[in-house]
């Protein structure tokens, strides 16, 4: 079919459809010149850096952020010492720059410099994987020291390569990069430093970073822009439930599992936490497997396992499982004791008072310096060889490679770690308590609670020796039928296998054979304790836990799909396709100043550190190249009068148009 023109009018609707169109392609074409206009030779290059964000305690903010728009800035590189004196330099205008710089410049000396520099923000190339600097740690020198007991010596250096970074407010955002992304902001900033920084085009970067949080957490809670710090512990009786009114004597062996950094996703803290995690559960393998294969029998006394969150930031899970095994009073929201945050009340079975042995493995992943030598060391508050301590002496005295530390180290007691907790609140504990470590002083790890202690900085021979040294003290106290001590001996396989997946890739086959989701992720460890949600545990307290469950598994009957598929009266859970008796349970670790009012959080003891993280708005980090912006601005008004021009033009042309092409 073929549509025939007949007449004028019609030849006239034909004209006045072309010249429709050639007015509409006019206005688009006005339209994408303001566009360009606005976007200059941006094209945008995003990174998945890792930024420091920022933190609220009982008094004021730390960390980092920017304002809501974002810092934009030209990147600038420093290669030497010489270039950054120069760049520090009084006579050197650093304003509205973006420093980039490799890990060995990064200190806290620089951060604080740069805060009169007026820059508008630090790229941190080859943070992650790259090479490590000489010694760093943002935590204190004392770390927690206003948590646990109050040290008699409040100038003592446990952490000789602290600076308490950490714990100052910066008022530019401060981003980390990966080896892979850091040769293209190298390649680019180079570009720049030949070219020269204030030529165009050049490559600058848009850090966005913006924090809703002010003040304080007192504030922020109450206005909700800020959420506490917190997570879930673990604890366990290995052999057995407790009941009520339980009044069987207890060994007990603790460990924190947390950690942090300047950067928090890159919290691995392969010695300062995990080392001792692993230690415990190496040596709860070894006692379950020494019992399933018969070569040990029934114990005579409880054996209780603790793994604490939160413990980096005022001991959060530790100090609030002994408050809730001592003070523990019922909080009904809707007719019962329990909720999300208390899953469970079987905690109330355990009596502080039936505890005989504490003992807890805190940094013990290094040999000595300068000797290499591996050695672990007991520390005891106040420096009083105990039975406890004599026992653990004499389990280890055929290798010589165990020492006391006395009242002659000048020591102000046990390092910081989570006894503290149950000695503050329940001092009759401490004759009972030892800290097993690889330091006997000052700290030999140099990047405690920093970006750097990863994978690399682990002996995994040492850690299998305080897993040893472990497993046969609880065994010497716990069994009454003794087997020659040479049988505790933990799989060191197993334990490096662990080590591997809590500090090198958390996506391993053996987490993954207990966490599917994380199959085949390649995710790289993250212990930071977060924000607290009462439901959502993070894969370190899931993996945990889970293991634990299994070895701690006492009765196992019908298979199931889910819980509700169990029996509650059994105490079983569905775990592996299997209805599961465990005395495995999680634990809320959450400050004990913060009562939670059904989701909402209110402080009603505001002596005890408070910890909350700002919420933001998305965290991006893109480069673009940015060109002359006086070009830019000729270029917006040449674009703006020329989209005048088109408008007046199609208002002129239409109305003659109805001139030219009316029909009468």
């Amino acid at each position: 079919y073929q549509r025939r023109v007949r007449g004028p009018r019609n030849l006239m609707m034909i004209k006045k459809m072309r010249v429709d169109q050639a007015l509409s392609f006019l206005l688009v074409a006005s339209f994408f010149s303001l566009v360009l206009a606005d976007a200059g030779l941006g094209i945008y290059h995003n990174f998945d850096g890792i930024p420091c964000v920022r933190l609220l305690n009982n008094t004021s903010p730390i960390g980092c952020a920017t304002p809501k728009a974002g810092e934009i800035g030209p990147l600038f590189l420093v290669q030497t010492f010489e270039e950054l004196e120069e760049f520090m330099s009084p006579q050197f205008s650093a304003k509205d720059k973006i420093l980039t710089i490799d890990t060995k410049f990064f200190s806290r000396d620089l951060i604080m410099n740069l805060t009169a520099k007026s820059v508008k923000g630090l790229i941190l190339l080859n943070a992650t994987g790259g090479p490590k600097p000489p010694a760093f740690s943002p935590d204190s020198k004392f770390p927690n020291k206003n948590s646990g007991i109050p040290p008699e010596n409040s100038e003592f250096i446990w952490n000789p390569s602290g600076n308490d970074l950490i714990f100052e407010l910066i008022p530019f955002p401060i981003f980390a990069l990966d080896p892979e992304d850091s040769k293209k902001i190298s390649a680019w900033s180079l570009e720049n430093k030949k070219n020269g920084i204030n030529e165009y085009p050049r490559w600058s970067a848009e850090l966005t970073l913006f924090m809703h949080a002010t003040h304080n957490s007192e504030i922020c809670l109450r206005r909700g822009t800020c959420a506490p710090l917190g997570g879930h512990s673990i604890w366990s009786s290995l052999f057995g439930p407790f009941k009520k009114n339980d009044s069987e004597k207890i060994v007990m062996a603790i460990s924190g599992f947390d950690s942090n950094s300047f950067f928090q996703k890159t919290s691995i803290g392969a010695d300062s936490d995990i080392s001792g995690t692993v230690a415990l559960l190496g040596a709860i393998e070894t006692l379950v497997r020494l019992r399933i294969d018969g070569f040990i029998g029934i114990p005579r006394h409880r054996v209780l396992v603790g793994f604490f969150d939160g413990e980096s930031w005022g001991y959060l899970g530790s100090s609030r499982f002994v408050s809730d095994l001592l003070n523990f009073s019922c909080f009904k929201r809707s007719g019962s004791c329990t909720d999300s945050n208390y899953p469970d009340l079987d905690f109330q079975n355990i009596d502080l008072k039936n505890v005989i042995a504490l003992l807890e493995t805190k940094q013990v992943g290094l040999s000595q310096p300068i000797t290499d030598r591996n050695l672990l060391f007991l520390h005891q508050n106040k420096h009083v060889e105990t039975d406890l301590v004599r026992n653990i002496l004499d389990i280890a005295s055929g290798y010589g490679d165990v020492k006391f530390v006395d009242s002659s180290s000048g020591t102000p007691g046990i390092p910081p770690s989570s006894s503290m907790s149950f000695i503050s609140q329940f001092p009759e504990i401490e004759p009972l308590n030892v800290v097993i470590t690889d330091h006997e002083k000052q700290y030999v790890n140099k990047y405690y609670h920093s970006l750097w202690d990863d994978h690399r900085n682990l002996n995994h021979t040492l850690v299998c020796r305080a897993s040893q040294i472990l497993a046969q003290t609880i065994y010497s106290l716990a069994w009454e039928t003794k087997q020659d001590l040479s049988l505790i001996a933990p799989n060191c396989s197993f334990i490096s296998e662990l080590l591997d997946c809590l500090a090198r890739n958390i996506s391993c086959d053996l987490i993954a054979s207990l966490l599917p989701q994380v199959s085949g992720a390649d995710l790289t460890p993250e212990h930071y304790v977060s924000v607290y949600y009462p439901n959502t545990r993070s894969i370190t307290s899931k993996f945990i836990h889970d293991w634990v469950f299994s070895q701690a598994a006492y009765n196992t009957s019908r298979s199931c799909d889910k819980d509700k598929d169990c029996s509650v009266q059994e105490g079983t859970k569905c775990f592996n396709g299997f209805c599961t008796a465990s005395e495995t349970h999680y634990h809320l670790a959450l400050s004990t100043g913060l009562q939670d009012d059904g989701g909402t959080y209110r402080i009603i003891n505001d002596s005890i550190p408070i910890w909350t993280e700002a919420y933001w708005t998305p965290i991006g980090m893109r480069v673009f190249l940015q060109s002359n912006p006086s070009i830019d601005l000729v270029f917006l008004f040449f674009s703006i009068f020329n989209a005048l021009a088109a408008i007046v033009s199609v208002y002129y042309i239409k109305r003659k148009y109805s001139t030219w092409y009316r029909v009468m």
